[in-house]
């Protein structure tokens, strides 16, 4: 009995670590768009903070990219959706970009599953993409 209830506690400690964030986009056919910028920091001290980003599933009806640019610190949580607490510094951001097929006008989805160690937080994000 202690072993299963050890092996449940460590389930549920690991579930609780990865959330599914859903995030929804239109953007035009034809065209390269941003879709998301991630800007990691840490939480304690308002650095930025780096972070695993890694394509999970590919959309069915276009590619995905990324790329480095400038950003600031975010005073906003996308996780608790209230303040951080920390000013809009300057960091490094991670845009991810979405490039719809030629042709294609719909709906198409993609997922990464992101890590950021130094936050002890890991997430889903799943992508629902609008090509209008």
């Amino acid at each position: 009995m202690k072993t299963s209830l050890a092996a449940t506690l460590t389930l549920l400690a690991f579930t609780s670590l990865v959330h599914a964030q859903p995030i929804q986009r239109i953007v035009p056919a034809g065209k390269t768009t941003i879709v998301f910028t991630y800007r990691p920091y840490h939480r304690w001290t308002c650095d930025g903070a780096t972070g695993v980003v890694k394509l999970f599933v590919k959309p069915q009806h276009g590619r995905v990219s990324h790329h480095l640019r400038p950003s600031t610190i975010p005073t906003m949580s996308r996780f608790t959706h209230g303040p951080t607490g920390c000013p809009p510094n300057p960091t490094t951001g991670f845009a991810v970009t979405y490039t719809p097929d030629p042709g294609y006008h719909g709906p198409d989805t993609f997922s990464f599953d992101v890590d950021f160690t130094e936050n002890r937080r890991r997430e889903i994000d799943v992508f629902t993409i609008f090509v209008e």
